[in-house]
């Protein structure tokens, strides 16, 4: 055990290739010693262990892959590779659990839609890249009926997102269904089911400032509101 938790230290200098490669020989070490290991630590922290340095590799290839992308189809297989990635690792979280637990996933709301495929002008690079679905739908494709998803939305503000070249300012835009539940209250949840207007394909103000269209009762069951948002505080 001693020896796996010193191969898992970072190595200053250490480039993303080179950290791949350790980490492979890591997981290479685990399965060699899996006998030893399931002794030590017991079966499910063994399978714990295994799969979060399995994650950690699938997050270094992710941004590799990221990296060197200078398309928007090349970001795209980064973006299927991501979350392939969480796809991989909810599983094996749900099967770990009892019949009783409760899994609570926190995410982008696109990445927890219920319908990726029913949200038009999703963008360039949308959560699968358009070549898997988001983790949202993933879940509620594997466990239908038992998911209960909630969006949250704003009308305008301000993020803590540091890429000057996407937007952190958030303005109210007319007509779209930030501004018509601005008009209901400045801080509410409310769920989905019941009213027509959530019926309807609207459009949507989501992170960065961007807007895709949906019907918000084929991607959430609840929405939390607040009017204003601003980066975290002290």
């Amino acid at each position: 055990m001693v020896k796996i938790l010193e191969m898992l230290n970072r190595i200053p200098g250490e480039t993303i290739n080179d950290e791949i490669s350790r980490l492979k020989m890591v997981l290479a070490t685990i399965k060699e010693l899996e006998l030893n290991l399931k002794k030590f630590l017991d079966e499910k922290q063994y399978n714990l262990l295994y799969e979060h340095v399995l994650t950690l590799l699938d997050s270094f290839k992710f941004n590799l892959i990221a990296n060197s992308a200078d398309t928007y189809k090349q970001l795209n297989l980064a973006m299927a590779a991501r979350e392939k990635a969480i796809h991989r690792h909810v599983k094996f979280v749900l099967s770990m659990m009892k019949p009783s637990d409760k899994l609570v996933l926190m995410g982008h709301n696109r990445h927890l839609s219920k319908d990726i495929s029913a949200i038009k002008n999703g963008g360039a690079a949308p959560p699968g890249g358009g070549h898997v679905p988001s983790v949202g739908t993933y879940i509620n494709q594997l466990l239908p009926g038992q998911v209960f998803s909630i969006w949250q939305l704003f009308n305008q503000g301000s993020s803590s997102q540091p890429y000057v070249n996407l937007n952190s300012k958030y303005v109210s835009r007319p007509d779209t269904l930030n501004a018509i539940l601005a008009k209901i209250g400045s801080n509410f949840l409310i769920p989905t089911a019941g009213p027509r207007l959530f019926e309807k394909s609207l459009d949507i103000v989501g992170i960065y400032n961007a807007e895709y269209r949906t019907a918000i009762t084929k991607q959430a069951d609840a929405i939390f509101f607040i009017d204003e948002v601003s980066p975290l505080r002290k």
